[in-house]
């Protein structure tokens, strides 16, 4: 990672499901005021995520993001972000964020993004591929065995 980035990788993966669209953000330009995988999550939420906007809504994202320190030797520097509006809260859907652990932010870091952004929502199941560069949204229906009927709005 280059020194004028502050330890981010550079770029932001944005994967809409509705329209089949990859791109790309610049981290720096677009989230350098914010420290971590959770204040780019809630960044991303505040600025494209309209108010009324329900957690299942096409609408809604879902943010995984990673600290500035993933990928490195500090102790603790494991951890991922997820930030959307979460359906679990009462009496209204909150914004917020879990946590987790593991290589996820490494991976995610070493592939070159500091987050991924889903948006929209696919008509049939879909997994993300992501290596050496290419992302691509495949169907899913095969893996499952065709046990699950396509996804309706």
């Amino acid at each position: 990672m280059a020194k004028e980035k502050g330890g981010f990788a550079g770029k932001v993966l944005r994967v809409d499901l509705s329209t089949g669209k990859i791109s790309l953000d610049d981290t720096v330009a677009k989230y350098r005021e914010v420290l971590g995988g959770t204040g780019i999550g809630y960044q991303v939420l505040w600025e494209e995520v309209p108010a009324g906007t329900a957690p299942f809504d096409a609408g809604n994202k879902i943010v995984f993001a990673t600290g500035v320190l993933a990928g490195t030797d500090v102790p603790s520097n494991g951890r991922t972000a997820v930030t959307t509006l979460f359906p679990s809260c009462w009496p209204q859907p909150l914004v917020a964020s879990g946590h987790m652990g593991g290589h996820f932010a490494a991976k995610l870091k070493y592939a070159g993004y500091d987050a991924l952004i889903v948006e929209g929502k696919a008509d049939r199941p879909v997994w993300l591929f992501i290596r050496d560069g290419r992302v691509e949204i495949r169907d899913a229906r095969a893996s499952l065995g065709h046990r699950y009927p396509p996804c309706h709005p």
